[in-house]
């Protein structure tokens, strides 16, 4: 994020409005939509295609960067119901940046829609969501675990040592 991704532009004669870019300068940066216990979550437009993207930041100096680890956890879920694809990881300035799929709105924004007041039926349904979509992680992880470990006693058999 240099001095070439900082655009000023003049709204009015005395107002102006900085415009970001990041991802190789692919994605123009908008609103906050939040922020976690490690970065900055933005809403994002894809400049060439024109879709609502998400785009977490989070400082390079940080003790213990979460955002590699998040890109790698997405990109070993793709294609999974529920999983934003990443589309764009990387370096710029100072920061970290994941962009990704932006799905829809929070949880938070549906529950003030709801004027804070989720039916018995919206909490079910909800439950059940949770419940697959962790099924499914859970699954996930340990069949790729045990192929991991399948590969490691093969080549522990094949070994001259054994």
């Amino acid at each position: 994020m240099n001095e070439k991704t900082h655009e000023n532009i003049a709204k009015d004669s005395t107002k102006k409005i900085s415009v970001l870019r990041v991802a190789n300068e692919r994605y123009l940066l908008g609103a906050k939509v939040g922020n976690g216990s490690f970065g900055v979550l933005y809403e994002g437009k894809d400049e060439v295609t024109g879709e609502t993207v998400a785009i977490k930041m989070e400082k390079c100096s940080t003790s213990y960067p979460q955002l590699p680890i998040e890109y790698k956890i997405y990109s070993g879920l793709k294609g999974s119901t529920g999983v934003p694809a990443a589309r764009w990881y990387g370096k710029e300035g100072d920061y970290n940046i994941l962009v990704m799929d932006m799905l829809g709105p929070s949880l938070e924004d549906l529950f003030v829609f709801c004027n804070r007041r989720f039916s018995l039926k919206t909490i079910c349904m909800l439950a059940i969501q949770m419940v697959n979509r962790n099924l499914y992680f859970i699954f996930r992880a340990s069949h790729l675990k045990k192929i991991k470990h399948k590969k490691t006693v093969e080549t522990n058999r094949n070994s001259p040592l054994t």
